[in-house]
């Protein structure tokens, strides 16, 4: 049994594992930001995010096999999968659905991620340092992120006097979307709980500073989704607190109240939130349709292992859809893999939230940051083209953050700092 004041020896092989997960992260952010600044070619963006993958896949994987070997049993499975699902998909041909040559990329990267991301953590440890490493990382880069957002889109403030709806200002950093930094800022938010959690920040003013800076960069964004399940997660983390120090927490509500009280009794200020934020008149931006069409593109092709993305794409472009994605993660995970491949993602986030709950070494509280943040998760999948295992920055920056974090964190002992 690991003793409660036990965390893994700075000196073991783990401590190189934080900064090969944060290498993998800013990788895979590098073509965005090019595409995104520099030059809008969806074929140089997906021939960038190919070679950054297979980069950032074998920097991880030669480490894992040297300082930990692997189980050829968990080689066989994935070879195994990747043959069935490329199988299916070139059999699709003699149906008269010509497969896109995407397809295969995309089955070959979702299960090489699926065994780098997931299989090959559930038996590894981390250090506290190689931890703390990644977290302040991943802070870093989202400091770095909203200072360029504001200082890159200083002039989208002009717009808000003029501007129709939030479809007519763009703050979105050096990501693809505003919806993708809106999403990348949502993680922030769970990394930053996690530190100040673990290692005890002692600067409140640091602290309260660094929370509003990455939060009004959220708000700014204007992603609806991002701004719900952050607002869910902490209101979650508030409600727990309530039990825990309750001066705190009744201060925190008396302000929400206060607050609330303000902007419901300011026409202004309301009229301004829905324009922006609610957008009443946009509903759902055409999201039903989407996923009506989603649906039945999945319904029409193979319901256990899935058309393809990219297949399914074509046809449903052929069929009027103007956009890339269908702004849902369980359509787009049917069409793209069938049910196949949602039970491996359920399974994966299932298992980690099994072993992060019987942990006997983890607090209470970080086990409750886990739980949280996936109930938060949840809102934002219902809305939002977010995966866990592919070729993306989208899929590799949500499988580390929900899935292999919390493993490594339930398979190193204690972890917090008495």
């Amino acid at each position: 049994m690991v003793n409660k004041t036990e965390f893994i020896s700075d000196n073991y092989d783990s401590d190189i594992l934080g900064k090969k997960l944060t290498f993998f992260i800013f990788i895979m952010i590098i073509p965005l930001s090019i595409y995104s600044l520099v030059y809008k070619s969806v074929l140089l963006l997906s021939i960038m995010m190919g070679l950054g993958y297979i980069v950032s896949f074998f920097n991880l994987f030669i480490y894992v096999v040297n300082s930990y070997g692997v189980k050829l049993s968990k080689l066989i499975f994935t070879l195994s999968i990747i043959s069935i699902q490329i199988t299916n998909l070139l059999l699709m041909s003699f149906k008269g659905t010509v497969p896109d040559w995407q397809d295969i990329l995309n089955i070959i990267s979702s299960q090489l991620s699926f065994l780098i991301f997931f299989l090959l953590m559930m038996d590894k440890k981390i250090s506290r340092k190689a931890l703390s490493y990644f977290f302040h990382s991943f802070l870093m880069i989202s400091l770095i992120a909203c200072m360029f957002n504001i200082f890159w889109n200083f002039g989208e403030f002009s717009k808000f006097s003029t501007a129709i709806s939030s479809y007519d200002i763009s703050f979105q950093s050096f990501f693809g979307n505003r919806n993708q930094f809106g999403s990348f800022l949502f993680l922030s938010n769970i990394i930053y709980v996690y530190i100040f959690k673990l290692y005890r920040l002692k600067n409140i003013f640091v602290n309260v500073l660094l929370f509003l800076f990455i939060n009004v960069n959220l708000m700014l964004t204007m992603s609806r989704g991002a701004i719900l399940a952050t607002l869910i997660f902490y209101t979650l983390l508030t409600v727990k607190g309530l039990f825990k120090a309750r001066k705190y927490s009744f201060f925190t509500l008396i302000c929400f109240s206060l607050l609330s009280g303000f902007v419901l009794k300011n026409s202004n200020v309301i009229n301004f939130i829905d324009k922006f934020f609610i957008r009443s008149n946009a509903a759902s931006s055409g999201r039903v349709d989407i996923w009506k069409l989603g649906f039945d593109i999945y319904t029409d092709g193979n319901l256990f292992f899935g058309s393809g993305f990219y297949t399914a794409l074509d046809i449903a472009k052929g069929n009027g859809l103007e956009v890339n994605q269908f702004h849902n993660f369980f359509i787009e995970t049917l069409i793209d893999g069938g049910i196949f491949e949602l039970l491996l993602i359920i399974f994966s986030l299932l298992y980690t939230l099994y072993v992060i709950k019987n942990n006997k070494s983890l607090g209470s509280d970080i086990k409750s940051i886990y739980f949280f943040s996936l109930i938060s998760l949840t809102v934002l999948l219902c809305v939002e083209s977010v995966s866990f295992y592919g070729l993306g920055y989208v899929e590799t920056v949500n499988a580390i953050v929900f899935i292999t974090i919390p493993i490594l964190m339930s398979n190193s002992g204690c972890l917090e700092k008495n």
